[in-house]
């Protein structure tokens, strides 16, 4: 009986053993040696040596890779790692490098093979990270997006005292301006004095002198905002050649420019029409701020970030490939700049956590935002709560081409689906999905998160109120103890009208003897206001106002937007006489179709 137990003990142990070796190694524990394998990554072929000692892998180097360092570093260092550590080809792709995660993978796969390792061993053993535990922070102000715009915001935040939380969706920081070469555009007059006109800026000087207001090519009918630019440019430009007449260009005239001369660039270099017929160019605000301001955000970066960078007559000015003025300053490239903007973030104490996406904003009951919430790499939840606001830095959605063709008006057949980029893989529109999405359903949205998010589970009683479209005529009922049929009217503008013919026919059909008609309108504010300017929609009469609005005008150009509301009486007309009213007016009769078009 001893021995009976003794060999199945024995065999129990051998059973254990062997079990315990499938997950340490391979099967083939008499392979050893060093094995290659070739993939193709993102900017060319991926090279693997794979060590093996006894079926066992103990080592991966890429011998050879050519993807971008600042983008793919921690795919080239975390990938082979984990594959030693779990003995698999089969790890998680990185966020931000997924071609050349996947390009290690299958090279390393290769090399496994060329060992002669146990392939369905290899794919039981696959590592995948796990989810963790929710994570909940807060601070005064919420960055989404670690790019060069992200760190902007998340430093300046912090020079003004908030705390920061900086989140990024990819491995590492940087985003796009990890592919930009070194160029900051600003105009810097007391720069291009230092430097000498040349006979071609000369005649281009001269050739703005020569343009008129009344020029098509211009489309000033269409954008009469920018026409006091150009005046106020050839005026600038009238004064400094009189001021230097005594010199030539080329020999000793001092170079120009100026915020007009930026602006105008501008307008210029982003006038053009679209595939509708249309015409579009950059709004005159936005340019003004971005050419009056580009200088002294470039000696804030140099003065307060410390990085390298000269301005004023130290700038040494060039023309980068695509600017339209000698304006360019050199500016510190790729991942030094984003070395730099780390330090001084986290000297600052902005807190940066990468391979978190932020997934949706959160809004309280007031329509504020107030957090993000977000999702690390490993699937872990994370809500982000902001005291003060949140600041969308995602860039824009270059890598997301079916994106691009959705919302293109311009390069038609030229784009597709499928259009490559050169921008980093991250940029696939998440802020602008975000942000979109705060629309009529945000309520109904962001009660959902707090409710989740809630130990107790409560609800606000206000929350179904909030959310029902006929909530002003219920509200408008209980103020003046109005009974019978209430209905709310949703038709965009002809909403008002058919609320009238709607009225009209509840009292022809007998339902009622009289009835309150009332319409509203409230949208001002500025993802409206931009979304029809965008259309084209709005009048661009702004320079009189008072004939802006001409409904009926042959040179109408467009509506101009305002907020009201108005109410009538509609009734009977034995109600009305019984009731002694006043009666305005009378409703002859009423029409509703649809164009279907």
């Amino acid at each position: 009986m001893k021995k009976l137990l003794t060999l199945l003990l024995a065999l129990m142990m051998v059973l254990s053993l062997s079990a315990c070796s499938k997950d340490a190694g391979n099967s083939n524990t008499a392979v050893s040696g060093t094995f290659e394998g070739e993939s193709t990554g993102m900017q060319g072929p991926v090279k693997v040596s794979m060590t093996v000692e006894e079926g066992k892998i103990t080592a991966v180097e890429l011998t050879e890779i050519h993807e971008t360092p600042s983008v793919a570093s921690v795919a080239m260092t975390r990938i082979p790692e984990q594959m030693v550590e779990h003995q698999t080809t089969t790890v998680d792709t990185v966020t931000g490098a997924t071609l050349c995660s996947n390009a290690i993978m299958s090279a390393a796969a290769k090399a496994a093979e060329a060992a002669g390792l146990d392939g369905e061993v290899l794919k039981a053993n696959a590592y995948h990270a796990q989810k963790q535990d929710d994570i909940e922070m807060s601070a005064d102000v919420i960055v989404v997006g670690a790019g060069g715009a992200g760190f902007s915001a998340a430093i300046q935040a912090a020079q003004n005292g908030a705390s920061v939380i900086m989140i990024e969706k990819s491995s590492v920081c940087g985003g796009n301006t990890l592919m930009q070469g070194g160029a900051f555009n600003a105009n810097d007059p007391e720069g291009q004095a230092a430097s000498i006109t040349t006979v071609a800026e000369y005649n281009t000087l001269n050739n703005y002198l020569a343009l008129s207001v009344d020029d098509e090519n211009l489309h000033f009918d269409q954008f009469p905002e920018w026409k006091q630019v150009l005046l106020d440019l050839q005026a600038d430009i009238k004064a400094f050649l009189s001021a230097n007449s005594s010199k030539k260009p080329g020999e000793d005239m001092p170079g120009y420019d100026s915020t007009l001369l930026h602006m105008w660039h501008i307008y210029t270099g982003g006038l053009r029409q679209m595939l509708d017929g249309t015409w579009v160019a950059s709004d005159i605000e936005l340019a003004s701020t971005l050419a009056d301001n580009a200088l002294d955000t470039y000696k804030w970066c140099v003065d307060s970030l410390g990085i390298e960078g000269a301005y004023g007559k130290d700038a040494g000015l060039y023309t980068v490939l695509g600017a339209m003025w000698p304006r360019t300053h050199r500016f510190m490239t790729s991942t030094a700049l984003i070395d730099q903007l780390t330090s001084v973030a986290k000297d600052l104490g902005v807190e940066i956590y990468t391979e978190t996406a932020a997934k949706s904003l959160i809004q309280n009951t007031d329509g504020k935002i107030v957090g993000v919430e977000a999702q690390k790499a490993d699937g872990t939840k994370v809500t982000l709560s902001a005291a003060n606001g949140v600041v969308l830095a995602c860039g824009g959605y270059g890598a997301n081409a079916p994106m691009a063709k959705e919302y293109d008006n311009y390069w038609g057949d030229n784009l597709s689906d499928r259009t490559l980029t050169t921008n980093v893989g991250t940029n696939t529109g998440d802020g602008i999905v975000m942000a979109t999405a705060m629309n009529g359903v945000a309520t109904i949205a962001s009660t959902q998160t707090q409710m989740e998010n809630s130990k107790s589970g409560n609800v606000s009683p206000r929350f179904v109120p909030k959310i029902l479209g006929n909530v002003a005529a219920a509200q408008i009922s209980i103020a003046h103890h109005i009974q019978g049929p209430s209905l709310t009217v949703s038709t965009a503008c002809s909403s008002g009208g058919d609320a009238v013919l709607m009225g009209a026919a509840m009292l022809q059909g007998g339902m009622c003897e009289s009835v309150v008609v009332v319409g509203g309108e409230a949208s001002l504010c500025p993802l409206v206001m931009q979304s029809l300017s965008g259309a084209h929609a709005l009048s661009r009469n702004n320079e009189h106002p008072e004939k802006a609005c001409r409904p009926f005008d042959a040179d109408r150009d467009g509506f101009i937007m305002g907020e009201g509301g108005g109410a009538i009486i509609l009734e009977t007309e034995s109600h009305a006489k019984a009731r002694g009213a006043r009666i305005y007016a009378e409703l002859a009769g009423y029409a509703n179709n649809t164009d279907a078009y």
